[in-house]
């Protein structure tokens, strides 16, 4: 595999032909995305794209988990497998003028005052962070993940958002037939370029200029009773907002990036997409972040010939499932380190598809 350059900032997502299964919603038929996907002892093995689609596993039964949805344990693999919303009762929608600034503003307010109720949260998931490189031309494919169970616990202070309680954590190196050990070294490096996992745990709520969007720049597309659609196409760059919302507390949050990328130059470097999604938690008790991703792909042309590399990072909360604490560490980024790869031949089961 012939790579010579460097790249110094981006973010996730990846994916190899074999056969898919899509989750649609029961009630609508749309395809739910960033489905959770456990084994029968609650580990995590895949989540679902946008398009609601993820490999086919080798392992059943399968534990689908959603953030609104009722969890499902499927014991029969089909093509297409539906899940049922978990319906909750909203608020009237008044018909009239509509100010999207204030209802924005307001949305925000309520949901940090609903977060900051309880100081002392602590949320039980999985981290997840993964990077493949694909060689067009030559049909070679290097892929590292890392993966561990992780306690996020809520600090008081104003230096940090949580505290990092990691365990189990592996770290996996797969490729084609023709790379060696060695190579892990050197591709650990591509790592560096994905934000930070504590850029993401900044979303929650706890400082609402992340939040920030500027309707003059991307106006309302979209409206209903629980979202908002906002965005705008400049040249051949595309920038969307979609944010859902049940009782003025905000469910989820998403910016999305593409970019049309130019094929005819013979050195070129393209972000195509940039996705960042947060998920929230919500219930009579708490009201928390519960996921939070990053993915991206860059399209990349050196010399005539092209690579894509697909990238995520994020976490994913697994409600009911508790961890026993260890000592926290500093980031996820530095418990890493310490974890040697271990060899996966023929690996195909990635966290994001």
């Amino acid at each position: 595999m012939k790579i010579y350059y460097s790249i110094l900032l981006i973010l996730p997502f990846f994916a190899f032909p074999q056969h898919t299964i899509t989750i649609l919603d029961s009630f609508n038929q749309s395809p739910i995305g960033h489905v959770a996907i456990y084994n029968e002892q609650n580990e995590l093995i895949g989540m679902s794209n946008d398009l609601g689609t993820f490999s086919e596993p080798s392992i059943l039964p399968l534990i689908l988990n959603c953030y609104r949805y009722q969890s499902q344990i499927i014991n029969e693999l089909k093509d297409t497998l539906y899940m049922i919303p978990q319906h909750k009762k909203t608020q009237e929608v008044v018909v009239g003028p509509f100010d999207l600034a204030n209802f924005y503003q307001k949305l925000i307010s309520n949901s940090r005052s609903s977060a900051a109720s309880d100081p002392t949260l602590s949320i039980y998931g999985t981290y997840i962070e993964s990077i493949l490189i694909i060689d067009v031309m030559h049909k070679d494919s290097i892929y590292l993940g890392k993966i561990a169970n992780l306690t996020l616990v809520k600090t008081s202070d104003n230096k940090s958002t949580y505290e990092f309680f990691p365990i189990n954590g592996k770290k996996t190196f797969w490729s084609t037939d023709i790379h060696s050990k060695k190579d892990t070294s050197k591709y650990e490096k591509w790592a560096d370029i994905i934000p930070r996992f504590s850029t993401l745990l900044a979303m929650d709520l706890s400082n609402p200029k992340e939040y920030q969007i500027n309707f003059k720049n991307y106006p309302l597309i979209e409206r209903n009773s629980s979202s908002l659609l906002c965005g705008n196409k400049t040249g051949s760059i595309s920038q969307n907002y979609q944010i859902t919302f049940n009782n003025n507390i905000m469910e989820s949050w998403k910016k999305e990036t593409i970019t049309v990328c130019d094929s005819m130059k013979a050195s070129n470097m393209c972000f195509a997409s940039i996705t960042k999604v947060v998920e929230f938690h919500s219930d009579e008790i708490q009201y928390h972040l519960s996921n939070g991703l990053l993915e991206g792909e860059i399209n990349l042309r050196m010399n005539g010939e092209g690579y894509i590399i697909k990238l995520v990072k994020g976490f994913v909360e697994q409600n009911g499932i508790s961890h026993k604490l260890n000592s926290s560490c500093e980031s996820m980024e530095s418990y890493f380190k310490s974890i040697p790869h271990s060899i996966a031949p023929g690996m195909k089961t990635f966290y994001v598809f």
